[in-house]
């Protein structure tokens, strides 16, 4: 039977592999494990060591939760939270209670609480956007400084 559950991976940190010495127990912990693996099934023998290169990676090198979940926002500040919060607060109690009065105090909170989380990204990519603009100016003005150099000479 198939599972349809989605799994979870580890990836790993592949730019520690640049050390000769983590290279070196990474290879030594294989060795070290593959040794007793005896050939009985093909599925079995492929299972064997798979976990065994799994787990000498995760011992070498460690391993690194899936990427995206893990990274900071920078946009998700201290006011984000508050919203969150509010909003947490609020459907808890609406939950709870199951009455007219809290279901609307639950939807005036998540709606302002979309707006600012909105509000607070959007801001961020206006600052992102208008960082990589200054940048593009900056590197346009030192090729043509370059371009105009090099039609002096």
């Amino acid at each position: 039977m198939i599972s349809l559950k989605k799994r979870k991976s580890v990836k790993f940190n592949v730019d520690q592999f640049k050390n000769e010495n983590i290279i070196k127990k990474y290879a030594d912990s294989i060795d070290l494990h593959l040794k007793d693996c005896r050939a009985e099934n093909k599925e079995t023998d492929w299972n064997k060591i798979r976990s065994v290169i799994k787990e000498a990676a995760e011992r070498s090198i460690g391993g690194v939760q899936n990427g995206n979940k893990n990274k900071k926002k920078k946009w998700y500040n201290k006011l984000c939270r508050e919203a969150m919060e509010k909003r947490r607060v609020a459907r808890a109690d609406f939950i709870k209670s199951g009455n007219q009065g809290a279901k609307d105090i639950f939807l005036i909170e998540r709606k302002s609480c979309k707006r600012m989380l909105q509000r607070e990204k959007g801001s961020s990519l206006i600052l992102f956007w208008r960082k990589l603009r200054r940048i593009a100016h900056k590197e346009e003005l030192e090729t043509s400084s370059i371009l105009l150099d090099s039609i002096r000479t």
